[in-house]
């Protein structure tokens, strides 16, 4: 039996949500009148109230709320993602063989990897195994080719019965950009064994995240942990640095980070700093967490945009609410950043 679909059981199965300032205008325009009668509907407008209002037919109104509810790979429905125009729900299949081209015709290919591994089922398993090098006793971490990959495709495919008259045996130069791109989708199935062929060890030790394990540390309320994150802009800046009078020296840079120091159970950001390098150093992650302890950010008293100004309690948590300077949390979390191994960031988190 089919259960009726309602705001209540969209909430508590989940759905996806689209950030509709990210889209072209043209196509924002679309997605906001869909997204108005697909909620129209959920609050129990009819068919005729929903076109008046959205200018959007009972037919395609039906045709968008089923995409809407469609259930997607991760167990969620579909939600604002399908009501995007010109999106796809359910991914393209084809269902008939190509025809025979003449000799410079190009296209009509469309689907054809998705056919070929239907037809043959084993190609599927066996080539998975070759990209993750299941039956190699060693060479993790040799060099990863995907030419050398195409090649073992094709003899797969003649193993598995593909005839010379079918895709991709068929091709005068080979499917390679087709196979590649099916390559990368099995590497993104398992990035701890992605890396681990890719990298090799000393890559696999740095992708100890997303595999799935439940972290022994788990947040239980505010300022419990406090994670250490890092964003960096990439472009051509140049800093003029000032000496005394006479003296002005050009440093050029490539990459400005910002590192922050983040309550991972609120999101609130408890200190930041700018490090104006191609690199991070310890010394610039032992300053971030004192920072965060100390709590001594303060506004500044006159900003270079006129009429901007702090409202009353705007600011860093520790100057909002002094009570929490100098608060000592359960944990610091960091990843793999090599700075982050450094000794003196163990003794300040550990000791200090």
């Amino acid at each position: 039996m089919r259960h009726k679909i309602t705001r209540e059981r969209i909430a508590d199965i989940g759905f996806n949500h689209v950030d509709a300032y990210a889209l072209e205008p043209g196509v924002r325009n679309i997605f906001m009148r869909n997204k108005q009668a697909i909620e129209l509907k959920l609050d129990g407008y009819t068919g005729p109230q929903i076109l008046k209002l959205t200018g959007m037919p009972e037919c395609e109104l039906s045709r968008y709320f089923k995409r809407y509810t469609t259930i997607d790979e991760q167990g969620i429905f579909w939600g604002e993602a399908a009501l995007i125009p010109f999106s796809r729900v359910v991914p393209y299949t084809r269902k008939t063989p190509p025809e025979k081209k003449h000799s410079e015709a190009q296209g009509g290919l469309a689907g054809i990897l998705t056919y070929t591994l239907a037809k043959y089922p084993d190609i599927a398993s066996r080539f998975e195994e070759e990209v993750f090098r299941k039956d190699w006793h060693s060479g993790h971490g040799s060099r990863f080719e995907k030419k050398h990959l195409c090649a073992v495709f094709y003899d797969i495919c003649r193993s598995s019965g593909v005839t010379e008259e079918e895709w991709p045996l068929n091709q005068p130069r080979g499917a390679r950009k087709t196979i590649g791109t099916y390559i990368d989708n099995i590497l993104k199935n398992d990035f701890a064994r992605a890396a681990l062929v890719t990298g090799g060890r000393v890559a696999l030790t740095h992708s100890k995240v997303g595999t799935g394990h439940v972290p022994f540390i788990e947040d239980f309320d505010v300022y419990d942990l406090i994670e250490i994150d890092s964003y960096h802009a990439d472009a051509f800046f140049v800093l003029n640095v000032s000496g005394d009078k006479r003296t002005k020296t050009k440093n050029v840079l490539s990459r400005i980070w910002l590192i922050a120091a983040v309550c991972r159970r609120s999101n609130a950001i408890l200190a930041i700093k700018f490090v104006f390098s191609s690199e991070i150093r310890s010394q610039d992650l032992v300053d971030l967490i004192c920072d965060a302890y100390t709590g001594s950010w303060e506004p500044r008293k006159s900003l270079t945009i006129p009429e901007l100004r702090y409202t009353a309690t705007a600011g860093m948590p520790c100057y909002s609410v002094p009570g929490l300077r100098h608060h000592t949390w359960g944990a610091v979390c960091l990843d793999n950043a090599m700075q982050h191994h450094a000794d003196k960031v163990y003794d300040l988190a550990l000791h200090g």
